[in-house]
């Protein structure tokens, strides 16, 4: 029987993914699968509706508040099928790939899991050569 983690689900995701050039492609309320890692970490398939790539997430003992709860930051990182790294989490955020991130309106509130609502909150970006492409994601398991 294989052991799975504790965020281990399927989650309901909203967000979306910006390609210079492309119209914003929306994600609502897509079912997604995190699957076990490792007893902190999980591998996500796909950004929204983009399967190239997956994301490898984290949850580290650092804890951040968000909207007055204690949340666990976590290490969002964009990964290939082969688990080569693609891209990185943002830190800062502005929503423009084509702009460097800048310090957001609430610079504790970019990658986090929240404990009570059993949320992912992803910011990530990979790289291709028309430039960044930029991936924000609310993953709330069901």
């Amino acid at each position: 029987m294989e052991l799975k983690n504790q965020y281990d689900g399927n989650y309901i995701c909203n967000g979306y993914r910006i390609r210079p050039g492309n119209p914003t492609e929306s994600i609502v309320n897509n079912i997604e699968a995190f699957n076990t890692v490792n007893a902190t970490t999980l591998l996500k398939s796909g950004f929204g509706d983009y399967f190239s790539y997956n994301i490898q997430i984290e949850v580290t003992t650092n804890t951040i508040t968000v909207g007055g709860v204690s949340c666990f930051k976590v290490n969002a990182t964009p990964v290939n099928a082969s688990g080569t790294i693609v891209g990185a989490m943002f830190t800062t955020f502005t929503g423009d790939p084509l702009t460097p991130p800048a310090i957001p309106t609430n610079p504790t509130e970019i990658n986090y899991y929240n404990p009570v609502t059993k949320t992912f909150v992803l910011n990530c970006y990979y790289v291709s050569g028309a430039g960044n492409r930029i991936m924000y994601e609310v993953d709330t398991l069901q």
